[in-house]
C-alpha cells in the first residue's frame, strides 16, 4: 500500500511560512527543513501535504497550504528536507480549506508531522486542488 505524509504546521513563526511563500513566488518552489516526530515511515522520495492547524488568518487558516515530496533525511538547519511543489500561506488562504479536507480523509486528527494517509487520498488531495485552481483561472 503506497501512503503520504502529513506534514504539519502549528507552532512554527507565521513569519517563517511568509518567507517560504516568497521564496515560492520567485523560484516555483521552495525546500524548507520539518521536523517530522512519527519518523518509522519517512523515507526520500514520499509524498507530502502540508496542513495548517492554526485557526486563525483571514480565511480560517486550517487546510492544506503545500504539497511535495521528502528529497533528504537531514536538512542543514534540522528536520528532513521538504520540497515544495506546491505551497501558498494558509492564514490568506489554503489550498484546500479544512472542510475539503475532511471530505476526502474524514474526521481523522493530525497531532504531529508524520502520519500518514493512502495514496488514494494523496491522489484525491491532489485532484481536489487541480480542480480549485481551474475554478480561480
Amino acid at each position: 500500500m503506497s501512503i503520504a505524509l502529513v506534514l504539519t504546521w502549528k507552532t512554527w513563526p507565521h513569519e517563517n511560512i511568509v518567507e517560504m511563500e516568497k521564496e515560492f513566488v520567485r523560484n516555483g518552489r521552495v525546500k524548507e527543513g520539518w521536523t517530522v516526530v512519527s519518523t518509522q515511515q519517512v523515507y526520500v522520495g514520499i509524498p507530502f501535504v502540508a496542513y495548517s492547524q492554526h485557526k486563525i488568518g483571514r480565511n480560517g487558516g486550517r487546510g492544506i497550504f503545500g504539497i511535495g515530496t521528502i528529497t533528504a533525511l537531514k536538512y542543514a538547519g534540522g528536520g528532513y528536507e521538504a520540497d515544495f511543489t506546491m505551497f501558498c500561506d494558509p492564514w490568506e488562504k489554503p489550498l484546500l480549506d479544512d472542510v475539503q479536507c475532511r471530505l476526502i480523509w474524514g474526521n481523522r486528527i493530525f497531532q504531529s508531522s508524520g502520519q500518514t494517509i493512502p495514496q488514494e487520498q494523496y491522489e484525491a488531495i491532489i485532484k481536489a486542488i487541480e480542480n480549485q485552481q481551474g475554478k480561480r483561472k
